[in-house]
């Protein structure tokens, strides 16, 4: 966690919202900002609750995500969720998850620890090249060649060359051309 900050008063007061009320949670990516948003595993959570959670991993295992997750302009994301409250809980937690979790490849052998240690990937490593026909800068999600999920930005109007073993995200307008194996 990065930052935690409290807020205390009455319902409707200040930051804290009014019971039946709509709360939006924004990401808000401003110019000069390196940090990309990524929907596939970023989210927004909330949690209304009598106990004061010091350990944020019990409170996130108890969180509620908001769901959908709209991207109404560039570089913003948001969700939104009803804040209901009848039995009168003390705490509202707003959380916004900006974890990224990885895929990776992990090797397996129940006889021998050796042979787990010495695998090999058991896929063939391929050069992409994403072109991207929009009039704005896009992003495509896919497992690089260690077996690891990755992103590379792909500029308005541009092509780009590079490796991996899957594509996981792909927009309509991106057209995605495999080249041959990778010199890796």
């Amino acid at each position: 966690m990065s930052l935690y900050q409290a807020n205390s008063g009455p319902a409707s007061s200040g930051a804290l919202p009014a019971f039946g009320s709509t709360v939006t949670m924004n990401s808000n990516k401003l110019s000069g900002d390196t940090y990309v948003f990524d929907e596939l595993s970023n989210n927004f959570k909330y949690l209304v609750s009598d106990t004061l959670y010091t350990d944020i991993g019990v409170l996130s295992t108890l969180l509620n995500t908001a769901t959908p997750i709209l991207n109404p302009n560039t570089g913003v994301y948001s969700s939104s969720f009803t804040y209901t409250n009848p039995t009168f809980k003390r705490y509202l937690y707003l959380v916004w998850d900006y974890r990224k979790t990885y895929e990776i490849l992990l090797c397996f052998d129940e006889t021998s620890p050796e042979i787990a240690c010495d695998c090999s990937a058991p896929f063939v490593c391929v050069e992409y090249q994403a072109i991207n026909n929009l009039l704005t800068t896009a992003e495509i999600a896919y497992i690089n060649c260690s077996g690891i999920r990755d992103t590379i930005v792909v500029p308005a109007e541009t092509s780009v060359l590079f490796c991996g073993y899957e594509i996981v995200t792909n927009f309509d307008d991106i057209t995605i051309i495999e080249e041959g194996p990778c010199a890796v």
